[in-house]
């Protein structure tokens, strides 16, 4: 069977175009529908969420980018309370197929460790047509620790499944670190045989204008990775002002 998959950071809907206009970050509208029509006119079957959000402030995002892209079946998963904008920011997953089971995993903040927070990771078996896949989900901190953490918990979900079995997400690592090595004992990456496509940010910025220090510039960060059991016909990105991020599909067979 045949499913196109795809891991999409979204900046919490965020307008990337006025941000590259000069708008501050935190001024830049927020409006989910950009992301939902990147995601329904990608005809991806699964896709995986990051920097998404379920609060007073923006409401349901989840809910609205399904009903908006015709995803019937979808998930939450709150990974850290936001008090600023009433309710929680996590990651999510959007599904053409049933959700037939939820298992998730909280990575703990470093207590008073700059720019660490807690994270999630979480784990959706999904029915399709009598065919159940796992997709594994999630967004690792900046922080190596809760990395560590992380990727120990998406092969802890790995090796108890007995089902075919995809990792998604924004992991804010690059494909020659340990983290992803570690994750590649398990799984392979889905564009090994492209190469490396650059995920993040959507726009190259060049050195001079890079606002921190950091070696993820202008390199992919946002993997999907498969097991030995499945098979992969091509990963591409995808081009959009949608978010700071590419979205970024493969299409499997299992």
């Amino acid at each position: 069977m045949r499913l196109r998959v795809m891991t999409y950071n979204i900046w919490g809907g965020q307008n990337y175009e006025e941000y590259l206009r000069g708008v501050p970050a935190e001024a830049c509208s927020r409006d989910v529908s950009r992301v939902a029509t990147v995601i329904k006119e990608s005809s991806a079957d699964i896709v995986s969420l990051n920097e998404i959000f379920n609060c007073e402030a923006y409401g349901n995002q989840v809910e609205q980018i399904a009903r908006l892209a015709g995803f019937e079946y979808y998930h939450f998963a709150p990974a850290l309370l936001r008090t600023y904008v009433g309710g929680y920011y996590g990651n999510a997953i959007l599904s053409k197929y049933p959700i037939v089971k939820m298992s998730e995993k909280k990575i703990p903040a470093e207590e008073g460790v700059r720019l660490s927070e807690q994270r999630g990771v979480f784990c959706a078996t999904i029915d399709c047509n009598g065919k159940l896949i796992d997709v594994i989900i999630s967004h690792f901190g900046l922080v190596p620790e809760e990395k560590v953490r992380a990727v120990d918990a998406v092969l802890d979900f790995k090796s108890n499944s007995d089902n075919k079995c995809i990792f998604m997400g924004d992991t804010n690592s690059v494909r020659e670190s340990e983290h992803i090595e570690k994750l590649c004992k398990a799984f392979y990456i889905t564009n090994n045989a492209t190469g490396e496509i650059t995920t993040w940010p959507v726009e190259y910025v060049p050195p001079e204008r890079q606002t921190f220090s950091s070696p993820l510039w202008n390199r992919q960060i946002d993997f999907i990775l498969a097991g030995d059991e499945i098979s992969v016909n091509k990963t591409e990105a995808i081009h959009s002002l949608a978010s700071d991020h590419k979205a970024l599909f493969s299409d499997i067979e299992i």
